[in-house]
C-alpha cells in the first residue's frame, strides 16, 4: 500500500514518467539493427506499468465517508485548541471549554470514527492515542478553582508559588503531552490535506 500511496504523489508521477521515457530511449531506441534484448524490453515495460500505476491512483477519489470525518476531527479540535496545546504552560490556569473538543474525541470509537483509506486511519490512530494520553493526564491532574470556570493542576490546599513535588510533576507531564499532541495534531492535518485533496 505504501508504495502506491508513493506513486500517487506527484513526486511519483514524475519520477516513474521520466524512468518510462529513459528505458523507452536506452532500452528500445533504433540506433542499429539488431535484436531486442530481453533484459531491456523488461525495464520498459516494468516502467510503462508503475507510470500507469501511478496514474491511476492519484486519479482515485476520497471517500465521503474520509472526508465528512476529517471535517468533523477539524471542528471538534480547532485552531484554538490546537494554539493552546501549543502554547499553554499549565503551571497557570485555564478555561475548560477550551478542551470541550478533545474530551469528545477521546471517546470515539468503532468504524463508523475510522478512515476506510488505510493509511489515512494510521496517523489518525496516533492522532487518537495521543488525543487519550492527553485528555487522561488533564481529567487526573486538573480540577475546577472554586466553583468558577477556570481550571488548574494546582490544588487549592498547595502553595501555587511553591508547589510540591508531585504538582510539579504533574504540570510538567501535562506540558509534554500537550506539546506532542499538537505536533500530531499537525502532521495528521496535513497529511490528512494533502491525502484528501483539500
Amino acid at each position: 500500500m505504501r508504495v502506491f500511496d508513493a506513486l500517487a504523489t506527484v513526486a511519483g508521477r514524475i519520477s516513474t514518467g521520466v524512468a518510462m521515457a529513459v528505458a523507452i530511449l536506452v532500452g528500445l531506441w533504433p540506433d542499429h539493427p539488431r535484436d531486442i534484448d530481453p533484459v531491456r524490453l523488461g525495464a520498459v515495460i516494468t516502467t510503462i506499468v508503475a507510470w500507469l500505476a501511478a496514474e491511476i491512483v492519484s486519479g482515485r477519489k476520497p471517500s465521503e465517508h474520509d472526508l465528512s470525518l476529517f471535517v468533523r476531527i477539524v471542528e471538534l479540535m480547532p485552531e484554538g485548541t490546537i494554539d493552546f496545546l501549543r502554547n499553554h504552560d499549565f503551571d497557570n490556569s485555564f478555561a475548560g471549554n477550551q478542551q470541550k473538543g478533545l474530551f469528545e474525541l477521546a471517546n470515539w470509537e468503532g468504524s463508523r470514527r475510522q478512515f476506510l483509506d488505510g493509511a489515512l486511519q494510521q496517523k489518525w490512530a496516533l492522532l487518537l492515542s495521543d488525543i487519550k494520553a492527553f485528555v487522561g493526564a488533564l481529567a487526573a491532574g486538573t480540577g475546577p478553582i472554586g466553583a468558577g470556570p477556570l481550571f488548574s493542576a494546582h490544588p487549592d490546599h498547595t502553595d501555587k508559588m511553591n508547589p510540591p513535588d508531585w504538582v510539579a510533576e504533574r504540570i510538567k507531564e501535562l506540558n509534554e503531552k500537550a506539546s506532542k499532541l499538537s505536533k500530531t495534531a499537525d502532521a495528521f492535518e496535513h497529511y490528512a490535506r494533502n491525502r484528501l485533496r483539500l
